[in-house]
Order: structure tokens, then C-alpha cells, then sequence
């Protein structure tokens, strides 16, 4: 039914809302330049795309260490690589809500 399938979609919309406010602080980083802009978005939205292609595979049997028990290497660094993801875009963000506000308070 498309209304039970709507409001199973709700959390993905969420956070498509979510994540796009970085758009604008990395068009404003790299000084407006629609070609660097571009690059950035799609790469940026690339490298995500990769990493889950790339745990699915891990996943469903793709002869890779993932067991943290003998120390593999696999999810060791596909964890960080996600904390660090995470954390770089969500303070750039961040950052960038806070300056715009404090610029209108002052």
C-alpha cells in the first residue's frame, strides 16, 4: 500500500533533510566555484556509496577478516573511516549554523 510505503520512507527523507545542510558551507568553502562544487558533491557522495557496496560484500561472504577477535584489519578501518566521515561533516556544520547565527546576533 503506498501509505504504509510513505511512512516507511519517512526516516530516509529525515535524513536526506538532514544531511544536505552541508551543501551549502562546502559550495561557500570553496569560494562558489561550480566546478569544484560539483567535483565535491560527487565524490562526497560517492565515497559513502562505495563504502556500503563495499560492506555488503564484506558481509555476504567476500573472504575478508571482519572478526575483531583476530585483530582484522577490514572493519577496524571501515569504522574509522565512518567516525571520522561522520564527525568531519557534522562539525563543519556545525560550525557553520553557529557562525551564521552569531553573525545576525551581533
Amino acid at each position: 500500500e503506498f501509505g504504509n510505503d510513505v511512512k516507511n520512507a519517512i526516516p530516509m527523507l529525515v535524513s536526506c533533510l538532514i544531511y544536505q545542510n552541508i551543501v551549502p558551507s562546502i559550495v561557500k568553502l570553496l569560494d562558489y566555484d561550480r566546478n569544484k562544487s560539483m567535483y565535491a558533491i560527487v565524490a562526497g557522495s560517492f565515497i559513502p556509496v562505495f563504502m556500503l557496496l563495499l560492506f555488503c560484500f564484506t558481509v555476504t561472504g567476500g573472504n575478508v577478516d571482519v572478526s575483531l577477535a583476530n585483530g582484522g584489519p577490514a572493519l577496524t578501518i571501515f569504522s574509522i573511516a565512518s567516525v571520522i566521515g561522520s564527525g568531519l561533516s557534522c562539525t563543519l556544520s556545525l560550525s557553520e549554523e553557529f557562525s551564521s547565527f552569531f553573525e545576525k546576533k551581533l
